[in-house]
């Protein structure tokens, strides 16, 4: 028995090319999930937890169903085989349970306290292994072995001598906790998601398609493609600016390195180093305000502080990361004796200003509902009709009901992946939160770095880097959040400070070796090793690695602290991303 084969063939699912009418099928849910999510943000009151989430993740996890297959196949398949159609119904029987009983389960009975019936039972343990095969299938094993140990901790607590022990749960109180507690599958990291992530997912694909991202890729090539290595520090101009409309690493590699790539590989950047510098400058879209990813609106949640005065605390340490970017870039040109591109064969970058500078209005919108107080996710639908108005000023930009519709479906696709790993969030949070292994673990940490700020931010760092590797970066944010953001703040750190050196170190985590979607893309473009493209990456990125330390020992680049130290302190910290 080849147990290598059989594990790499069920590691994960293989991504189907769908057509016909199980294609259509896809798209008119995933155009359903985004209704019941206007539906929800727009509602004058907000609708029951165990209505609004399980309708949202449930047909999410449904899609993800018909989008991959069981294992992993050495020929894509396109037909869906039934008991893929067998476990989509499953979603939508339990669905229908949660929604006909959703006043019960939120306030006619307390978890925990009041005994499942048989048939909540066999409900909830059916929406922990769907929750289980749709994370298996979209984002691999390794997250689910990493669940199915807590799980077990949460039964065996009890018999566990010494430190690590707690006083245990029963499989039914499990399945409770699991499936019908607040803070369980439907708690806070879902919940996030389906009143505000999956706005802001829509936001950027609709800039993009309003011809904003055209108009930043002219943009930048423009103002930096006539400079040493031009095409290499346009593409780190265009992803920082990407990075303002879609927060997403990997998105801004497929979209900007399918340009970028060939356009460095042709000035003579080797494709190795043209990949890791598409890599490393997409990545910062997670570092580049208002976006920014999810990890912002969690942290949101999470801390109190609000999601205006978090964005605004990244903005200096994101222009740190690309200035740190754009220097190893022309660095890198320099050794390579390579020149810009002649002025006459570029756009104006005046010009390109001039016709799509409205285009922006959008993100300043965004910004402005955020300052008035708005809720982030009653001020990205808000900005929505903005971006199709605005794409009408221009024959060349206008949006169509198919070109609105296309743009949606792109945004709601990136939920089939994130989906059920916020679930996941949601086990982990409870889970470690219940037996209380998030605050052992924590003192642990504390008491390791023997209240040593480097060492403990070390620590948090190395742990970033490699729980990143086999999770999704906002899985790694939520367990270093549970885990180690605790020993730092006790020890002294801000709590802005040690979440964003969370939310860095997490993004990082996907441009680092031998794991990372950035870099693997990249490569794929270029033609070229991924393991070199990604340890060139690392490189190159190495301000990354830098500024989240910034962020303690010099908290004036967070906007901590008087306007002139908020001036001296980033200088400074400009000095040290610029050797």
């Amino acid at each position: 028995m080849n147990l290598g084969k059989i594990w790499n063939s069920c590691y994960t699912g293989e991504r189907r090319d769908l057509t016909g009418v199980p294609r259509k099928a896809a798209f008119v849910l995933l155009l359903g999930i985004f209704s019941i999510y206007l539906y929800g943000v727009l509602l004058p009151v907000t609708p029951p937890m165990f209505f609004h989430r399980p309708a949202i993740l449930l047909s999410i996890i449904a899609v993800a169903f018909l989008f991959y297959s069981p294992t992993r196949k050495a020929r894509k398949e396109t037909a869906v085989p039934i008991v893929d159609y067998l476990l989509a119904g499953s979603c939508f029987a339990v669905m229908a349970y949660y929604l006909v009983n959703a006043q019960l389960i939120e306030i006619g009975r307390v978890p925990l306290i009041d005994p499942l019936g048989i048939l909540e039972l066999i409900v909830g343990l059916v929406m922990l292994l769907l929750v289980l095969e749709g994370v298996r299938r979209a984002l691999g094993m390794l997250l689910v072995l990493f669940i199915v140990p807590l799980l077990f901790y949460m039964y065996l607590g009890a018999y566990i001598p010494g430190y690590w022990s707690h006083m245990g749960l029963s499989f039914t109180e499990i399945i409770d906790l699991v499936s019908f507690h607040p803070d369980g599958i439907f708690g806070m990291p879902i919940w996030v998601l389906t009143s505000m992530v999956i706005g802001f997912f829509v936001f950027g694909q609709l800039l993009m398609g309003s011809g904003l991202g055209k108009t930043m890729m002219t943009l930048s090539m423009g103002l930096m493609g006539r400079y040493a290595g031009g095409p290499g520090k346009v593409a780190v101009v265009s992803s920082a600016m990407m990075g303002m409309a879609s927060g997403s690493g990997m998105a801004n590699v497929a979209t900007t390195g399918s340009v970028t790539i060939p356009m460095m590989k042709k000035i003579g950047f080797k494709p190795e180093v043209a990949g890791a510098i598409e890599a490393t400058a997409s990545t910062g879209g997670g570092f580049m305000p208002p976006i920014m990813g999810m990890g912002p609106l969690i942290m949101s949640q999470l801390t109190g502080i609000p999601y205006i005065k978090i964005l605004l605390a990244a903005f200096i340490p994101a222009v740190l990361y690309f200035s740190g970017v754009i220097f190893q870039t022309h660095l890198e040109a320099k050794k390579a004796g390579l020149k810009g591109a002649p002025p006459e064969e570029l756009p104006s970058a005046g010009k390109a200003f001039a016709q799509g500078w409205y285009l922006f209005l959008p993100l300043v919108l965004l910004i402005w509902l955020l300052l008035e107080d708005y809720s982030p996710g009653k001020a990205v639908v808000y900005s929505m009709p903005l971006i199709i108005v605005l794409s009408w000023l221009r024959k060349a930009t206008r949006m169509g009901i198919k070109q609105i519709l296309d743009c949606v479906h792109r945004g709601m696709m990136l939920l089939v992946m994130m989906g059920p790993a916020m679930a996941i969030g949601g086990i982990l949070l409870a889970t470690t939160g219940f037996s209380g292994l998030a605050g052992k673990l924590a003192s642990l940490i504390t008491t390791a770095s023997a209240e040593s700020l480097f060492v403990a931010l070390v620590i948090a760092m190395v742990a970033n880097l490699i729980l990143g590797m086999p999770l999704p970066g906002i899985v790694c944010y939520l367990i270093t959040v549970l885990l180690i953001v605790p020993a730092t703040v006790k020890i002294g750190v801000p709590l802005m400070a040690s979440h964003l050196f969370a939310i860095y170190f997490s993004h990082l985590a996907g441009l680092t070796p031998p794991t990372g979607g950035a870099f693997y893309i990249a490569a794929g473009i270029a033609g070229a090793p991924p393991l070199r493209t990604g340890w060139i990456a690392v490189k190159l990125a190495i301000a990354g690695f830098m500024v989240p330390y910034f962020f303690v020992y010099r908290p004036e680049v967070l906007l901590i602290g008087t306007p002139l130290g908020i001036i001296v302190g980033s200088i400074i910290t400009l000095c040290g991303v610029l050797p």
